[in-house]
């Protein structure tokens, strides 16, 4: 689900429940591999949407294009409130069983709700070097000063696909007990699924340090990361 056709989907799988920031929200399904529907041209899904009581609201029936299919709410069905969809995928008469309920709520009175904590913290030492996880049982992240860092963070499951135009995060950096060498903020990456930024070959000396993160939008902002401990070598 996203709450526009512009916006990352949030899934309903996630450990948070979904969250519209439009009444009219764009379900999406897939259908799985594409190979293993080519006998069915005429596969369509089947979404049925209701009140989170289960009192039903409408049925609507859309094609497949590739293995995905896609429907949008029209509008004068919704309103901010708990809801719950579910689809099926239909060939004439044979169809499916239905998917589980997907619970979401429409929240689209535009008050903005506080970003999640962003998580799985990591640094990378170079373009083709990989990430080092935080937390990692390997042990904490080792980097080289003449490396081309980028440090990096998840957003919170129930910040993705929400409405923040201006999303972003505030990166720290510095030595354990010392205020921060270094305080960058930062748009979103394309595709609203990483926070990152960058530090120069030659920016940090050898030694320990820490960095953590935190998610804002204008005057919204999330609780900092826990820090991620790393050492920097010559």
């Amino acid at each position: 689900m996203s709450s526009s056709p512009d916006l990352a989907p949030q899934f309903c799988q996630a450990t948070a429940a979904p969250v519209a920031r439009s009444i009219q929200p764009l379900f999406g399904v897939s259908s799985g591999a594409p190979a293993y529907n080519t006998d069915r041209l005429n596969l369509r899904a089947a979404f049925e949407l209701s009140l989170s009581n289960g009192e039903p609201l409408l049925t609507q029936t859309v094609g497949f294009v590739g293995s995905s299919a896609r429907f949008q709410v029209p509008g004068g069905v919704l309103t901010d409130g708990s809801y719950r969809v579910r689809v099926r995928a239909e060939d004439g008469a044979a169809v499916s069983e239905w998917l589980p309920w997907c619970v979401f709520t429409v929240n689209a009175s535009g008050a903005v709700p506080t970003p999640g904590v962003p998580a799985a913290l990591r640094i990378s030492a170079g373009p083709y070097a990989g990430f080092q996880q935080c937390g990692a049982v390997s042990g904490a992240p080792v980097v080289g000063t003449r490396d081309s860092l980028t440090f990096a963070a998840s957003p919170a499951p129930q910040t993705i696909g929400l409405n923040y135009p201006n999303l972003s995060s505030t990166f720290e950096i510095g030595h354990p007990g010392q205020d921060p060498l270094i305080r960058k903020t930062e748009a979103i990456w394309p595709g609203g699924r990483v926070f990152g930024t960058g530090v120069a070959p030659g920016t940090l000396t050898p030694g320990p340090y820490q960095f953590r993160v935190r998610a804002e939008d204008g005057n919204v902002v999330s609780a900092w990361s826990s820090w991620c401990a790393f050492t920097v070598t010559g």
